[in-house]
Order: C-alpha cells, then structure tokens, then sequence
C-alpha cells in the first residue's frame, strides 16, 4: 500500500506531533502511554504509524528525537521488530521506505501462477519481482514474476494499492490480497522496438 493513502487524522495527529517534541523524552513517553490507552489496538498503532509518516515527510525540518521515540513505541508496541532481516536498524528502515516498510506492496502473489512474490529471507518491503525499466520515460512501467516470466502494468498495481489503502482506513483489520492485475507475457513481443524497448533491471 502506499504511504500517501494512509490517512489517519491528520490534523490531531500533527497537534500531537507538536506538543510531543516540546516535552523531554520521559513527558513524552508518559503522555503517548495516556493518550494511546484511550484508543483501541488497532488504532492507537495507525495513530503512530501516521506521526511517524508526518514527520518523516518533513525532511530536514523534522524533529529527530521525537521519530527516534515514536519508532521505539512502534517496537515496543510490535508493529515493528526490533531489527530487519537486512541487519538495518528500524530507523534506517524507516529513513529509506517510510512508515510501512514492514508491509509488503501488493501484488503479494504473481496474477499468472500465483508464485509469492515476497522476500522472506530479507523480509519487507523486499520482493522477488522483476522491474522493467523504459530508458525512454526514465521510469519502472511494469513489473515481472521471476517464475513464470508473466508481466503486468506498474500503473494497474498502483491503482490496486490505493483502492486497498482507502478501505483499510474504513476497515483497518482488512487483509492485503493479491492485485488482479492483467497483462500480457513478456515474450509477446507487444510494444517493444528499435527505440525505448524496456530493458529488464532487479530492484534492489
């Protein structure tokens, strides 16, 4: 899912945000332990992961100290695990993929075969798919199952994810499912030329 369609509250999240980063870390800790006892699990946990994005969005006017808290809230609260598989610490994590690295992007598994696309020896966010680059629009346009070679459209899956990230904000404990994309296989030979025929490239 994407990080833009997490909506949350956003304007008593960054109220929040504001009066955590005037209080030393102890305040902090004590006012988020009162503040989150108030909500439900599933809710006191979206609430964070939404400071978590706002802040992360403010670049070099964020308030490092109090990420730094609120990620730790996060692995006390096991949304996110002590360390990634990848060795990297969570704010790294965090720094680099924003607040739901620990989710993976659907499609979770291949529209062709239903091979699982998912890296689990170095978890979320890494997948197993292959990304196809087009030299002439500079850009990822489509994606490919390293199994069955069947490709489908960057643009389809993202309409995919927002749709998921919409309802998950009115039902939060819906569960991800794979994208029902449609695409064609890649020895189809459809759109390729001379000039700007997409070039396969893994993405780290």
């Amino acid at each position: 899912m994407t990080e833009e369609n997490q909506a949350g509250q956003p304007e008593e999240t960054q109220d929040t945000a504001d009066l955590l980063a005037s209080f030393e870390r102890e305040k902090a800790v004590q006012f988020l332990d009162s503040y989150l006892s108030s909500l439900g699990r599933t809710e006191g946990d979206e609430f964070l992961l939404e400071l978590v994005r706002q802040e992360r969005e403010k670049f070099t006017q964020r308030d490092d100290k109090l990420l730094r808290l609120l990620i730790d809230v996060l692995i006390e609260r096991e949304v996110y695990p002590a360390q990634s598989k990848t060795g990297n610490s969570i704010y790294s994590m965090v720094n680099g993929w924003g607040a739901y690295w620990h989710i993976w992007n659907s499609p979770l598994n291949c529209p062709n075969c239903d091979a699982d696309l998912r890296d689990h020896e170095h978890g979320p966010p890494g997948k197993r798919e292959i990304g196809i680059y087009d030299r002439m629009l500079d850009r990822t346009v489509s994606f490919m199952c390293p199994d069955c070679k069947h490709e489908w459209s960057r643009d389809v899956c993202q309409k995919e994810e927002e749709t998921e990230a919409q309802e998950r904000d009115t039902f939060p404990d819906l569960p991800s499912r794979p994208c029902p994309m449609e695409g064609s296989n890649s020895d189809d030979g459809e759109g390729e030329g001379p000039e700007g025929s997409p070039e396969e490239e893994v993405l780290d």
